[in-house]
Formats: C-alpha cells, structure tokens, sequence
C-alpha cells in the first residue's frame, strides 16, 4: 500500500491575511485614486489661493510688518495681517504629549507650572505619493519660507524650513501650535461660578435632560458628543498622558481647546488629537510667520492659527502614558524658547468642510513669477509654477515599500 502524496505548499499569490481578508491599501494608495483626496485638493485649489503659502513672495506680496517690542511678523503690503495657508503630511516621530515642548535644563529637573509656555512643535513633509502639482506646491510652500529668512539666517540654525538641494523629499516645514495651557483668568472662583443661579426654561427641561453627555470617557469621538468651541478650557487631567511628577499645576491651570477640526469641520477635543495628529495624516492649515529677536539672534517660527486634518494615515494611534523622570537623563539641552503671543482665533481663517458634496472648485489661482534670482550660494531653488505642470493625478511618487 503506497503512502498518499505530501500536501502541495500553498501557492505564492495565495493572501497570507485569509482569503475573505481584502489586502492593504495604502494611505498614499487610497489618496491616489480617482476621485480620491488629492483630486479633490487640487479641484479645490487647495492653499493655491492668494494667501496660498506657495503663491506668496517675501518683500512684495508680503512683507515684514511690527509685532510687538522688536520683534516681526509677515503682513500684507497694507500691513494688515495675513494667515498664510498650506498642505503637508505629518513626519515619523510626530508626537501628542501634555509635556508638548518642555525641556528642563540639562541635571536639573523643572516640573511644568502655570506660567510654563507649552505648545507642540510640529513637522511636515511633501505628502507621500502625491501627483505633480501638490509636489510642485509643497516646493513652493518651502522656497517661500525659505527665502523669507535673511540671507544671513537662512544656515545658522533651523528655523520654519529645512531646505536641502538634492532632493525635494526631505524639505521639511516646521511649525508650533499656541500654547496648550492656560492660567484661569477668570477673577470668579469655579465654585462660586457654578453657584451663581441660571434662568429656568421649562419648557425645554425635559429635552436638555434627556440629551446632555458627560465628559468622562470620552476617548472615543461618538457622535452624541457636544459641539466643542475653540477657546474652551478643559481640566488638564483630560489629556491622555497628563500626571505624575511632571506638571506641578494649582487648581487654576486650564487646558485649551486649539482650532484643531476633522475633515467634517468637527472641532476635535484635546483628548482625541493623538487619534489625528501622526504620521501620515494629511493637513491642511493656516499660520502667521513671525520673526523673534532675542539677545541679537533671529527665529522664523510659523506659528499655527488654525489646524484641518484632511486624511489620516495608516499607523495606529497609541494613547500617550504618563512620563517617568527616568526620561530626563538623555533629555536633549533645550533650544531659546521664543516669546509668545499668540491668540486663538475665534473661527479658523481658511477653515474648509472636506466633504465631497459640499466642496466647491476654488477659481483663486495665482501663478508665482517663475523668474527667481537664485542666491550666490546656489542652495535654494526656483518656485515652479502650478500650471506648468500637467494636473495628471495619475502620475505618482513611486511608493515605499512596506515597512
């Protein structure tokens, strides 16, 4: 009696994820589709406006205007202000913690306090698989920023811009978020506040009380959520990874609610921007170029005004844990921290619904002057005009292979 055959190995092409399982498509895949989101950005004209970074030139149609002591920011020619608009795709490493930027100094530990200016800095890259003209204007967006910095400026240290020659892909954009945290400026205590007595509706009593929600759990962006404001203030215990010995608060520190939305237009909650600020996710925002002075030297800081994730990527988000002060031994000297100002608008300027069924094409255009003077060091690179390059959104970077 012979033995039966050995079992054939399964075939190559065979789904090692399960046969009832669709294989992977990648965020810059989906992106590249017909139809997909970058056809919509650029039937949009997206950040191609006239207060698009990338269509923007330092010294004609912006330039440098008063701030406050002696320090600047961009303006119009008018010198009234300008949020400046723009795309780009969030890098590896990109982090949502309450310690935001903190940096005690080097054997000294310094918990965070109520007079600490924390705020998140942020990178973007040109967004990955993107087709020709959004690669074009993320080229723009950078030779703007670049040459807004003083010549001077533009090698001594990293300000709103890593630029480099060789290749498009690593030029980098580099902006900070106002500050997160807030004292309670409020002269009424919060129990005396809650104490004060409200006018009655009875009518509508039994509908307020069948409908309101709480605040507890809520790391998980239901619909049933209430409507959010930009510049509420939260307990800072709301933020994923907010304790220990870190911060050293009184009762009075508030956490703030930033112009951060969804591509709906939803405002999102402190307690859910890990979900939507990581690598890969696709942002649209607007921002205001300043030019801080401090002790002779200058810092080009892009300061956030308003922050829409258009997409997010394909990594899963992982809730912030509470920091150990074990973090602090190969914890990096800290840079001059700049001055802050910064305001919270009460609408976004360039807020945009990313629905499909709402948006409507933008007819705002503007070709920049292709006739750049290159600097004599030959570092920097011509804006490429949008329209001169074919709108083929088929044409993709080659995608990266699977990490």
């Amino acid at each position: 009696m012979t033995s039966p055959p050995p079992p054939s190995p399964p075939s190559p092409a065979a789904n090692p994820r399960g046969s009832n399982e669709p294989e992977l498509v990648h965020y810059w895949e989906r992106r590249s589709e017909e139809g997909g989101v970058y056809d919509k950005m650029i039937n949009m004209d997206l950040a191609m406006g006239d207060e698009g970074l990338g269509q923007l030139e330092a010294g004609s149609s912006i330039i440098l205007g008063h701030h406050f002591d002696n320090h600047q920011k961009y303006v119009k020619p008018n010198n009234k202000p300008i949020h400046v608009q723009l795309v780009g795709e969030f890098v590896a490493g990109t982090k949502v913690h309450p310690t935001g930027n903190h940096s005690p100094p080097p054997n000294k530990f310094e918990a965070i306090h109520d007079k600490s200016r924390i705020k998140f800095n942020w990178t973007l890259r040109c967004p990955e698989g993107a087709p020709e003209p959004l690669v074009t204007l993320f080229h723009n967006q950078v030779s703007t920023l670049f040459f807004a910095i003083h010549s001077d400026d533009r090698h001594a240290r990293k300000h709103w811009v890593t630029h480099t020659l060789p290749d498009d892909e690593s030029d980098l954009i580099h902006f900070s978020t106002p500050n997160i945290f807030q004292p309670n400026s409020s002269g009424t205590a919060p129990d005396e506040k809650k104490m004060q007595k409200r006018p009655l509706n009875r009518k509508s009593s039994a509908v307020s009380s069948s409908s309101s929600t709480t605040m507890s759990s809520q790391d998980n962006g239901e619909t049933n959520m209430p409507t959010r404001k930009v510049g509420e203030t939260y307990p800072p215990s709301v933020m994923p990874g907010y304790g220990g010995p870190w911060f050293d608060f009184s009762s009075a520190a508030r956490l703030v609610q930033l112009d951060i939305t969804d591509p709906s237009g939803r405002v999102i909650p402190p307690w859910e921007w890990y979900k939507w600020i990581a690598e890969g996710s696709l942002a649209y925002l607007t921002a205001e170029m300043y030019v801080y002075e401090i002790k002779g030297r200058k810092y080009y800081t892009l300061g956030m005004k308003s922050l829409q994730i258009l997409d997010k990527g394909d990594l899963t988000p992982i809730r912030p844990g509470i920091r150990h002060l074990e973090s602090t031994v190969s914890t990096p000297p800290p840079a001059e921290e700049e001055p802050s100002t910064a305001t919270l608008p009460l609408v976004s300027p360039g807020k945009i619904i990313f629905t499909p069924t709402l948006v409507q094409k933008g007819k705002q255009k503007i070709v920049p002057d292709p006739t750049i003077v290159d600097t004599p060091t030959r570092v920097s690179k011509r804006k490429q005009p949008i329209d001169a390059v074919e709108a083929d959104t088929s044409k993709t970077k080659k995608p990266k292979p699977n990490k």
